[in-house]
């Protein structure tokens, strides 16, 4: 078997080497334009270098023009991309304004029908208890009992610790859907956690402006919008003052260099100046 497989593979060189020459005549007179000797190598070489300029050339064009929006499948542009991000996040607020306004005017219905409003809140007469341990209660509590940090569980007006130094120029409204305090203070001020919790949620709530939500134990969760920088991430753990991110001015531009600050308990807004 050896012996035939050699003679066959030195007759396929023989072809592959063998010399033919290419001849260009002229019809009229028969004479000789062109000539040029060639190899059925040579022309296999020949073509597929041919093959891989254009294939290269192909590529050159999909990649680096707007040719390969309309030849790739499922490619969108990085603009499209950027453009569908922001038309989300506009939806999103969007929907969350619509919703405000909805609330606002079933309240005013039930007003003017003479039935009473029962989504305001005495936010004086909340009091802190001890930590009922139930299946109903947050991912983040139940892991701070699974972990035992704590003995006695709970939150009192003493664990808590301002999230920045300023001026009040907007005080909490539950009339005018303000469900916070917004803090004059220098551009760039470190926003601070008012307790131990974990980052829930960061999202953007303009160009340049982002919104941290930091759970707590006890049903509390406090809201930090108009940070220019964030330090931290979703599901971070953080201790009481610990930065979160810089105040920026990108958010509700007329106020100028501000924090908007917010307090929730069992879903409830609540007045911060009660603990600050």
């Amino acid at each position: 078997m050896k012996r035939e497989k050699r003679p066959r593979r030195k007759k396929l060189l023989k072809k592959l080497k063998s010399k033919f020459r290419l001849t260009v005549l002229n019809e009229s007179t028969f004479e000789e334009r062109f000539s040029y000797s060639l190899t059925p190598m040579n022309v296999i070489v020949m073509f597929g270098g041919l093959l891989f300029v254009f294939g290269l050339i192909i590529y050159l064009l999909v990649a680096f023009t707007p040719l390969k929006v309309y030849l790739v499948p499922g490619y969108v542009d990085i603009e499209y991309r950027e453009q569908a991000r922001e038309a989300r996040i506009t939806a999103d607020s969007l929907n969350r304004v619509l919703v405000q306004n909805q609330a606002y005017l079933s309240s005013v219905k039930t007003i003017l029908s003479g039935g009473v409003v029962t989504q305001k809140v005495d936010t004086t007469k909340l009091k802190t208890k001890k930590l009922e341990w139930t299946s109903e209660d947050s991912l983040y509590d139940l892991e701070m009992k699974a972990k035992k940090m704590r003995k006695n569980f709970s939150l009192s007006a003493t664990d808590f610790t301002a999230p920045v130094v300023g001026n009040t120029i907007q005080k909490f409204s539950l009339e005018k859907k303000h469900f916070g305090v917004d803090y004059a203070t220098a551009l760039s001020t470190p926003v601070m956690a008012i307790a131990e919790g974990r980052v829930i949620g960061v999202v953007p709530v303009a160009s340049g402006a982002w919104q941290v939500t930091v759970q707590h134990a006890d049903g509390w969760l406090s809201v930090y919008s108009n940070l220019q920088r964030l330090m931290v991430n979703v599901g971070q753990s953080v201790q009481g003052q610990s930065v979160l991110g810089l105040v920026g001015n990108a958010w509700e531009k007329e106020k100028g260099a501000h924090l908007h600050f917010e307090m929730w308990r069992s879903g409830n807004a609540i007045d911060p100046k009660i603990y600050f």
